[in-house]
């Protein structure tokens, strides 16, 4: 504590009674949030901490607010098993996770009222892309860590899935399985440009570590709003004598779509074509859902990370941002085929 600051310095440059800032400070009463902010403020600028009590910014907050953006209509399954598993984490340590589900309609300012109302001490953005919201979740002065989205790296800490390596070890499994003539499937993701961008990259990677060749030909790109246009590009692959033997597809949705695809050709997954994908997004406890061999995402070491960086970030005044990427694991699920 800085040297002669006590309650009534804190309460004289706030405008309001020593009762009153003690009962924020102590996390007692029902003071307003604006109030609440400027007091903690203020106690924050002079420095100061309460007699007897160690300097742990883990007890000057217990609730945490998750947020939470669906990029792709489909990825609901991955996203819970982050969002639970944050939850289960905090809810160990003693804190009250608050999750906000968004959607484009929500306004920028109703977001961070939300977030100061509860008076959350950090952040989780799970999923999260609102380029508008983000300047003003910093401006909140807490610790905001990134979940599954490379696309603020630069500024927050963030935990992600290493998508070149398990892309490129995808493509590894393939070529491992003899096959040599692979195409790489995927689809527009206007809110998530950077997985797109490193998956393909992961692809190249084991392609030109293997000696294959990289040809524009072997890439096919549709958007999953409009079926038959992936159903006319993987017909026109099938054509004629070159077809290829293996499938690397951006993700287990689209390697699902694709799969559709080839059976309307009468082609069957692994008999006629091998088809792997990074990255778990089915939910393979369902009976009806095609059993397609991946590179999963680990979930649970990712929010584990993502609570450890929260708990360094709160404890110390410089918080640098962190990036980590988790390696993706192989799961076999039969949908690759050895040909040799």
């Amino acid at each position: 504590m800085a040297k002669g600051i006590i309650l009534s310095d804190i309460a004289e440059r706030a405008g309001v009674s020593v009762a009153t800032v003690s009962m924020v400070l102590s996390g007692k009463g029902k003071i307003s949030s604006s109030v609440s902010d400027r007091i903690i403020a203020i106690a924050d600028q002079l420095n100061y901490r309460r007699p007897g009590v160690m300097i742990d910014r883990r007890l000057d907050f217990r609730y945490v607010t998750i947020l939470h953006s669906e990029s792709d209509r489909f990825s609901w399954n991955f996203s819970y098993d982050l969002i639970t598993g944050l939850e289960i984490l905090l809810v160990e340590k003693g804190y009250y996770p608050l999750v906000i589900h968004m959607n484009d309609r929500w306004q920028a300012e109703t977001i961070v009222a939300e977030i100061r109302a509860n008076r959350s001490g950090a952040i989780f953005a799970v999923d999260y892309t609102d380029e508008r919201v983000v300047p003003k979740l910093e401006k909140l002065e807490v610790p905001l860590i990134v979940v599954n989205n490379g696309c603020f790296q630069d500024r927050f800490s963030s935990v992600l899935a290493d998508d070149i390596q398990g892309a490129c070890e995808g493509a590894a499994h393939l070529i491992a399985a003899g096959h040599r003539s692979i195409v790489y499937a995927e689809y527009e993701r206007p809110k998530m440009p950077i997985v797109v961008n490193e998956r393909r990259h992961g692809f190249r990677k084991a392609m030109d570590e293997a000696g294959l060749p990289v040809t524009d030909d072997l890439f096919i790109r549709s958007r999953l709003e409009e079926p038959e246009e992936l159903e006319k590009r993987v017909a026109l692959l099938f054509k004629g004598s070159g077809r290829p033997t293996a499938i690397l597809a951006h993700d287990d949705y689209c390697a699902a779509c694709v799969i559709g695809s080839l059976g309307k050709l009468g082609l069957s997954v692994p008999r006629d074509v091998s088809v792997m994908a990074p990255g778990d997004v089915l939910d393979y406890s369902q009976p009806f859902l095609p059993r397609i061999s991946t590179m999963r995402i680990d979930t649970e070491l990712m929010t584990r990370m993502a609570v450890e960086i929260m708990l360094e970030s709160i404890t110390r005044q410089k918080r640098e941002a962190l990036v980590i990427k988790t390696k993706l694991q192989y799961m076999d699920r039969g949908s690759i085929r050895k040909i040799r």
